[in-house]
């Protein structure tokens, strides 16, 4: 129903685990863990029946929830790929698709003229390694140098 109705899932994959690694916290309510440890295989079995059914797929974090960081973007990648989203499509979930998902397609996610150049150099290729994610080394915001070094 979701594909055929052009809806886009957000799976936010990273939040269970992180909440599974802090579950003897006491700011985290026991039926809570309790709940995703319960509904842990039916979470994932939902994801694939959603790749195999052709839904749009687009990367979210949850940032800021309880114990999911700022900045796990490129944690919520790698489960993408893990879950069984092919690299290049990961990459797009979090950038070109989750641009049109939000009505910024026009002037985000992409590198085209005309559009907001807000561009990360890794060191690595993500196409061969999603962890080259987390090693940035060169951010451009809006066409700025905002970190690390030119030449």
């Amino acid at each position: 129903m979701m594909a055929s109705a052009g809806t886009t899932l957000t799976p936010t994959l990273g939040t269970r685990p992180a909440i599974e690694r802090h579950a003897s916290d006491p700011r985290i309510p026991s039926y809570i863990v309790d709940k995703i440890r319960a509904t842990q295989k039916e979470g994932r079995s939902g994801f694939e029946a959603a790749l195999v059914a052709g839904v749009s797929i687009i990367a979210g974090t949850d940032a800021g929830s309880t114990f999911v960081a700022h900045g796990s973007l490129a944690s919520e990648i790698r489960q993408l790929h893990d879950a069984g989203l092919p690299v290049r499509d990961a990459l797009a979930a979090a950038t070109s698709l989750a641009a049109r998902e939000v009505g910024f397609a026009d002037g985000l996610g992409s590198l085209r003229p005309g559009v907001i150049a807000d561009i990360i150099v890794l060191d690595g290729n993500p196409l061969l390694d999603l962890s080259s994610l987390e090693r940035i080394a060169l951010v451009v915001q809006a066409g700025r140098l905002v970190s690390g070094k030119l030449g």
